[in-house]
């Protein structure tokens, strides 16, 4: 004899169905590239955007699963403590696979001012117990002056793990141009002259004109330069 549902027992049953399909499973927050901004997210009905997964994780939600595709960003990624950020999702049936990966691809705009004067793909800043699984990480070229490129900057951080992950920058920008020199000091005096040339010595006259009576020879003169 086939067994008989009660209605309560079934509306238990969709009351179950509804929540799995719109709540955190797992301690997972649903992330993809087209995900929501706002509101009720991050569930694999409603799937999160990369930010706005990450501003929902706590505690107990710490897992955030990242769906294949790119993901594009034009500020640095604030990487939480206690947190995994993991891609290689199928967004269908959130099985994991290496067919299409997990790109996060950050653009050249909003560059960190000075003294960092930096662009940065993910950044974290005095956090810990963070995993970074199955990312490839992209930064584009930078531009302007003296402008640095990083990946993953982290700075006072701790018992982290990043775990096959492709990360790949752009170039840096050159320094500006160095100011010009001091002028040199004044030069020695310069060395004495050489002695001139001695005058030359007087050249005799030229001779006589030939003719009926030869005219006398010129007289001697002293030729100067």
């Amino acid at each position: 004899m086939g067994k008989r549902f009660t209605r309560p027992f079934i509306l238990v049953c969709l009351l179950l169905t509804y929540v799995i399909g719109t709540s955190q499973q797992c301690n997972v927050i649903y992330v993809t590239p087209g995900g929501a901004s706002t509101g009720a997210a991050g569930t694999r009905a409603n799937p999160a955007s990369l930010t706005y997964g990450l501003s929902l994780a706590n505690s107990t939600n710490n897992l955030i699963w990242m769906a294949e595709g790119t993901y594009n960003i034009s500020n640095e990624l604030q990487l939480v403590s206690n947190v995994t950020l993991e891609g290689g999702f199928d967004p269908s049936t959130w099985v994991k696979s290496n067919a299409t990966p997990t790109i996060i691809h950050r653009d050249n705009t909003n560059v960190l001012a000075a003294p960092a004067n930096a662009l940065v793909g993910l950044a974290g800043l005095n956090i810990s117990n963070f995993r970074l699984q199955d990312l490839t990480i992209q930064v584009d070229n930078a531009t302007g002056t003296a402008i640095s490129v990083y990946g993953i900057y982290l700075n006072t951080c701790s018992n982290y793990n990043i775990v096959r992950c492709n990360v790949t920058t752009g170039n840096a920008t050159a320094g500006a141009n160095g100011t010009a020199g001091a002028a040199g000091v004044a030069g020695l005096a310069g060395g004495n002259g050489q002695n001139g040339a001695a005058e030359p010595n007087p050249s005799a006259g030229g001779a006589g004109g030939a003719g009926g009576n030869t005219g006398g020879n010129g007289g001697r003169a002293n030729a100067y330069d």
